[in-house]
């Protein structure tokens, strides 16, 4: 048994081997009720397929699914997986409530990038009651790179990443409602043309937040983040001062509606913001990563940041952001 985020209990299991996949897997559960918790596995990093799994999340101490291409699913804490319906062929994301999930997939993926719109399905934790919905990316054959959801005020939020000759581009955020509604929040496109990573601040906040970039390409443009108060319906473009060296395709994590962890896929930079995206600064002791950051969230316990390319290895960080500290996964190689 190793420890895991908040110094909770991991227990290994091994659902890549049951789903009839090349690679043992290493999936963790909560040790504790009411906890949802997510985590990357080893291959995290690799192109989705039909056959592979790359990170896991659950709802609640029994309720959980792995994936990243395929979805398995458990009812039991992890003690057993089986496989899960989900929307077309690779699956690429997955958020859940205390009686909801939502599974983002996509037809299929290529060498660099994914698909070319995002179906999005909700339904009941039992996987019962599912509702399928198409959410265009608004970005003509742009093929999807990423996508992100999120939970706010009974919908569902889905933005993401298409590639482009201009490098990466946001798509169309869109809120997802529980008829099968897709609605697009078209208030953020008027100031922010290039939105990605649309966020909720939790576990008590109200602000949405996004990262944008105007007039250049999200890899080489800083980091700028935008709010709205009112479930993406306006948009506060106010404080837009970018945070410089912090690429706009950063991953972004809000504990409140005023600290803020961004930190770049590609580089060592990590900075947080107290004042709700206005300004970043770097902690005083950052956690490092020599390859750039694969993961970035926040928790019910603070904040968890995974290094790309380490195994065995992530950093907690306190839920202004400012104070990280590093943790050994026990038996990682």
């Amino acid at each position: 048994m190793a420890t895991g985020p908040g110094g909770l209990r991991r227990r290994s299991r091994d659902p890549g081997a049951q789903a009839g996949h090349d690679r043992p897997r290493t999936v963790a559960r909560p040790g504790q009720r009411q906890l949802r918790w997510r985590d990357h596995l080893p291959d995290a990093s690799a192109r989705p397929t039909p056959r592979t799994l790359s990170e896991v999340v659950f709802a609640d101490d029994l309720n959980g699914w792995v994936y990243g291409g395929a979805l398995l699913r458990t009812t039991d804490g992890g003690r057993t997986w089986s496989p899960a319906a989900h929307p077309v062929a690779i699956v690429l994301a997955v958020e859940a409530t205390d009686d909801e999930v939502a599974v983002a997939a996509v037809d299929e993926c290529g060498a660099r990038a994914c698909g070319q719109a995002v179906l999005v399905r909700r339904a009941e934790l039992d996987g019962t009651v599912p509702v399928d919905v198409r959410v265009p990316t608004t970005r003509g054959d742009a093929p999807v790179q990423r996508v992100d959801l999120g939970w706010h005020d009974g919908n569902v939020l889905v933005s993401g990443v298409v590639g482009t000759d201009r490098g990466p581009q946001g798509m169309q955020a869109a809120s997802v409602s529980a008829t099968g509604a897709a609605t697009p929040l078209t208030a953020i496109d008027e100031g922010c043309p290039n939105s990605m990573g649309l966020q909720i601040s939790r576990p008590a906040g109200e602000y949405l937040y996004a990262r944008c970039s105007i007039g250049s390409a999200a890899g080489s443009a800083d980091l700028s983040l935008v709010m709205s108060a009112d479930g993406g319906r306006t948009w506060d473009f106010t404080a837009m001062d970018p945070a410089k060296g912090v690429p706009a395709n950063a991953l972004v994590a809000p504990s409140d509606d005023q600290h803020v962890v961004a930190a770049s896929p590609t580089s060592y930079v990590l900075q947080a913001s107290r004042d709700g995206g206005a300004t970043f600064a770097a902690p005083t002791k950052p956690p490092a990563a020599r390859n750039g950051w694969v993961a970035l969230r926040h928790e019910a316990g603070g904040f968890l940041a995974v290094p790309r390319g380490e195994r065995g290895v992530y950093y907690l960080g306190s839920h202004d952001g400012l104070t990280w500290r590093k943790v050994q996964v026990a038996g990682a190689p």
